[in-house]
This record gives structure tokens, C-alpha cells and sequence, in this order.
């Protein structure tokens, strides 16, 4: 696959720029809004579109993004040799004790039993310790405020991801 960049994403046949979008988010509302977008001027329109599409998602869109995502710790997605989002983005948690990793796993357990879909957490730059902090703290919420706070992550993930593409 092409390298993602803005002047691909405008000129690929719309399955390919799909292809390209699925690897920023996995809800197809977001895709398709972002296709029908096409094209970006510049950085700033594809991040703005980006946010705009969002802002029109619901529960079962974010649901649908939620499920694309390694969960935070994921020791086979962080044990893939090739250069995957999860390595990038969460790489850190690879390096970290094998406590630290367990307890990651134990506490997504939890989390995934108690709200039915899996933490999210915007990884870049935060260490495995702040992640497990957020994982922690998350428990104690409830659903829908929870199911907001992953919302926002995935908005972040999403601009991140759309901010490291080349022009």
C-alpha cells in the first residue's frame, strides 16, 4: 500500500482512498464522510474535515472504530515485527515490566466486561503508567460518560494518525 498523504487520499480511486481511511478508523460513517469530502486542500481542511465528520458520529459508529484498535498492551499486536499503528503508537508498553503489562491486561478485562467494548486511549506520548492510571480511573465511571471520554480518544487517535501523513 502507498504511504497515506493528503495528495493520494485526493487522487486514489475511492476503494483505495477507503483502503487508505480504514487504517486512520475503522467506522465506515467516518469514511464514507471523508470520501465525499475528497479533495483536501491542505492539511488544516483534512484534520477540519476530519473533526466534522466525527462530530456527526454516534454510539454504534464509535463502537465500530472502537473495535479496530489493539487493546493498550496487546502483546501480539506489540510483538509484530512490521511497523503497525499499535508499535508506533504504544510501542512504550513493549518496553515495559511484565507486571506493568499484566495488570494492563487484567484491568481491560475488567473494562471491556464492564462497558462491552475495549479501552481506548490516545497512547502517543503517554507512558505505560499514566495509560494504566486513565484504565484505572475509567472503571470507576459509568458507561455513557466512559463511552464519551473513548469518543474523544478516538478523535485524537484519528488526528494524530491524519497529522503524520506527508503532504
Amino acid at each position: 500500500m502507498l504511504e497515506p498523504s493528503r495528495q493520494a487520499l485526493n487522487q486514489l480511486p475511492v476503494e483505495d482512498a477507503r483502503s487508505i481511511l480504514m487504517t486512520v478508523c475503522s467506522a465506515t460513517a467516518w469514511v464514507d464522510g471523508m470520501l465525499s469530502l475528497r479533495p483536501f486542500a491542505d492539511q488544516q481542511a483534512l484534520l477540519a474535515a476530519s473533526r466534522a465528520v466525527w462530530a456527526t458520529t454516534g454510539e454504534s459508529d464509535w463502537l465500530q472504530a472502537f473495535s479496530g484498535h489493539a487493546k493498550i498492551g496487546d502483546r501480539r499486536a506489540l510483538s509484530a515485527s512490521n511497523k503497525t499503528s499499535t508499535i508506533r503508537e504504544q510501542g512504550q508498553v513493549r518496553s515495559s515490566s511484565e507486571a506493568l503489562r499484566t495488570e494492563l491486561d487484567r484491568l481491560n478485562q475488567l473494562y471491556e466486561a464492564k462497558f462491552g467494548f475495549i479501552f481506548i486511549i490516545c497512547a502517543t506520548g503517554k507512558s505505560p503508567e499514566a495509560m494504566l492510571e486513565v484504565l484505572e480511573a475509567a472503571l470507576g465511571a459509568d458507561r455513557r460518560s466512559e463511552l464519551h471520554r473513548a469518543a474523544r480518544e478516538q478523535e485524537n487517535i484519528m488526528a494524530l494518525r491524519l497529522g503524520a501523513w506527508q503532504s
